[in-house]
């Protein structure tokens, strides 16, 4: 072999030596690298590898799962990327500074999307790199800021109780008004201040180490005794009472105590008391409760005298009303028209003087318990259209359209008083009246609902009579009045139902009114067993509703029987509204005989009175008491006699109800006869007497003609209907 072969063959030899020397240390650096990424991947620390370039060149499974995802998702990606939230943060300037000053950094950071916190360790690798471990400290960071809070809040507590504590010595010592003390869980007084000094006479040094028994009576208070407070405090937390309590010269005084038991940690240590001495206050309330008993007692005198001299009071101002209507009639001869002004402004005014002390008066009988009212089934449309006749003249003057719903086809019916019911009507159609322009509309509507209806829950269920009883088809009668007026603020809406007060005081001054209306309206409905409700709108108007216990159904069908007789009686002969020129001329007749033979009428009636059997109590009566206005009241039945003659609008109304001074002059003479100690039965024949007066005269003036005798049919219905009236005020407890 040549020396060039030898030499080839001998580097082919030491060639191959050197590539298994480099497999060798390549698989031993493999078998090393394994070993460190089974260390590195068995960590509970999460841990990346980063090379020059934050390129992420290696991540365990632990650092993939604290970021939910795999380790091949995260290497080869850029650091800044993978997590910007870290950029420009504590992260990089840490990071940075490791790599440039080739030094480890361990520091803590938070993540506040995800609200963890890491600890995080970071060493420069030497080509560049970073080797980064970090680990999740939330939990251990949580209970290291709870433990923090814990301890200033138990800092700031031990400060607020020590200034606590300085604060209520400052408060005990300077509180005069009160006595304020401390004491140990064993009841001995610590702290004594001067409000206690001063309202016990004990100094503090006498009291300071004592027992708080002292201060209680020897026999023990009302309320107890010093262990059974201490015992109640200790046990609840505080004791708060009344009782005598006892001065160190042994006078007792009552006293309000409070006594609260005082613990640190759950454990007593003392307790605290603070007594206020209630002489001059109950002193003071026992002042207060004498002064409102006397005024109640000149109230209700003032009640019981306005109640009892109703009568009285009134029957000068319907004398003034019913003899200027005599005059305005003509019965004292004609009047000039200057007299026609005179007589018609005394009119106006003595009827608004009226309906103000008929205002009071009624008032002063709600406030002395003297009201009554009857209960009686009875049909809404009669209470409607007499309310309505009331108003129309006030209506027609102010130019307001008044609009009936309740028609004569309309068959609700109440249990009520017919009478009060026509009032309340009245009041809240007068009302709607004065307080609507000129051109606008007053509506009136009726009709029935049962227990569930809305408004209906606001009646007196429970009131004698009311309705919901079992079988009952309907609870509730009711009747609206509507009007296109000025409207009720809502801020004014329950305080129109107060005595004397009034919505609108401006608009009250210019339309009238004393403020009563309503108040009284509202007592006579729930003493009826219902009420009144109310909606409004200021510039729209107002809706007030009159609710009534409804009547049952037989009750309904006699009330529709008896309309239907009233009617059938007043179209058939000889009570009826005359149509033909021989009727109105019997009526004619009859009224010139009322009006020209008033004065013998009257002198044979007293005189009848005087010595009829069944009328003893007239037997001693002078004229003023046993005439009563009779003669105003036949000189209003010729009146009605005319309208109904002249078979105008109103003639069917008048024949069923009368006028309304019939009905006022009836209902003051029943009163006036029940005051006078009449019985029922004299009433009766004193009625009786006047219209057995009335037939002769009539008889006596006037040939005998069918025509009359229809006429005096028709006299004999209104005095009917006057009956029942002075009956209805004859009965009324006083």
């Amino acid at each position: 072999m040549s020396s060039l072969e030898q030499g080839a063959a001998g580097s082919e030899s030491a060639s191959g030596e050197g590539a298994a020397e480099r497999r060798a240390a390549a698989e031993e650096r493999r078998a090393r690298d394994r070993s460190v990424m089974a260390v590195v991947e068995g960590m509970s620390d999460a841990f990346l590898s980063l090379d020059r370039d934050w390129r992420v060149t290696y991540a365990n499974r632990e650092a993939a799962r604290l970021n939910g995802t795999s380790p091949a998702a995260l290497v080869g990606r850029d650091h800044w990327t993978v997590w910007p939230e870290t950029a420009g943060t504590e992260v990089e300037r840490q990071y940075r500074r490791a790599i440039a000053e080739g030094v480890p950094v361990t520091f803590e950071h938070h993540y506040p999307a995800a609200d963890v916190w890491h600890e995080i360790r970071a060493y420069p690798a030497e080509e560049g790199g970073l080797a980064v471990f970090y680990r999740d400290v939330t939990a251990r960071k949580r209970l290291e800021e709870e433990r923090a809070r814990q301890a200033r809040a138990l800092a700031a507590a031990h400060d607020k109780a020590m200034a606590a504590e300085a604060q209520f010595r400052l408060l005990v010592d300077r509180v005069r008004d009160y006595a304020i003390f401390l004491m140990d869980p064993h009841g001995v007084v610590t702290h004594w201040g001067p409000g206690a000094e001063r309202m016990t006479g004990w100094r503090a040094e006498a009291m300071t180490g004592q027992p708080v028994h002292r201060l209680y009576p020897a026999g023990g208070a009302e309320d107890g005794g010093a262990e059974d407070h201490l015992r109640h405090a200790a046990l609840h937390g505080e004791y708060t009472g009344e009782g005598a309590r006892r001065r160190r010269d042994a006078t007792a005084f009552v006293a309000r105590v409070v006594l609260t038991a005082l613990r640190e940690g759950g454990r007593l240590v003392g307790f605290s008391m603070i007594m206020q001495d209630l002489t001059a206050e109950r002193e003071r309330e026992a002042t207060l409760e004498r002064a409102i008993a006397a005024a109640e007692t000149a109230s209700t005198a003032k009640s019981q005298f306005l109640a009892t001299t109703s009568h009285e009071i009134r029957t000068p101002l319907n004398a003034i009303i019913g003899y200027a209507e005599l005059l305005d009639m003509g019965l004292g001869g004609t009047l000039t028209e200057s007299q026609r002004a005179y007589v018609a402004r005394i009119q106006a005014t003595s009827r608004h003087l009226l309906a103000l002390v008929n205002d009071v008066l009624d008032l002063a009988k709600i406030e002395a318990g003297q009201m009554h009212a009857a209960r009686e089934p009875a049909l809404v449309r009669d209470a409607v259209s007499a309310a309505l006749q009331l108003v129309e003249p006030q209506a027609r003057a102010r130019r307001i359209a008044l609009v009936n719903g309740c028609t004569e086809q309309t068959t609700t019916a109440y249990c009520g008083d017919a009478a009060r019911v026509r009032q309340v009507l009245a009041n809240l159609l007068s009302n709607a009246v004065r307080f609507t322009e000129a051109g606008g509309r007053v509506t009136v509507t009726c009709g029935e609902a049962d227990a569930a209806a809305p408004e209906a829950a606001v009646a007196h269920a429970g009131a004698p009579g009311a309705p919901g009883a079992p079988g009952a088809t309907r609870a509730w009668s009711f009747v609206r009045v509507e009007d296109t007026g000025v409207g009720i603020p809502p801020e004014q809406l329950e305080r129109i139902w107060e005595a004397f007060v009034q919505a609108d005081q401006g608009r009250t001054r210019r339309v009238g009114g004393s403020g009563l209306g309503l108040t009284i309206s509202r007592h006579l409905a729930r003493l009826m067993g219902g009420d009144i409700t109310v909606r409004s709108q200021p510039g729209l108007g107002s809706s007030f509703m009159l609710w009534l216990p409804a009547a049952d159904e037989e009750a309904v069908a006699r009330a529709r029987d008896a309309a239907r007789g009233a009617a059938d009686a007043a179209t058939a002969a000889p009570v009826r509204v005359p149509g033909a020129a021989r009727d109105a001329a019997g009526l004619h007749a009859v009224a010139d005989a009322l009006l020209g033979e008033t004065e013998r009428m009257l002198t044979r009636y007293a005189a009848a009175l005087r010595t009829e059997p069944a009328t003893p109590s007239a037997h001693g009566l002078g004229d003023a008491q046993l005439l009563d206005h009779t003669a105003t009241f036949l000189a209003d039945l010729a009146q009605s006699l005319t309208v109904i003659g002249e078979d105008g609008p109103d003639a069917a109304q008048m024949l069923r109800d009368g006028s309304t001074i019939q009905q006022l002059i009836a209902a003051r003479h029943g009163a006036q006869r029940a005051r006078l100690g009449w019985s029922e039965a004299e009433v009766r024949r004193d009625y009786e007497v006047l219209r057995e007066t009335v037939h002769d005269t009539v008889r006596r003036l006037t040939p005998a003609a069918p025509d009359v005798a229809r006429a005096l049919g028709i006299v004999d219905t209104l005095l009917a209907r006057a009956v029942e009236e002075c009956l209805r005020a004859f009965r009324e407890p006083r």
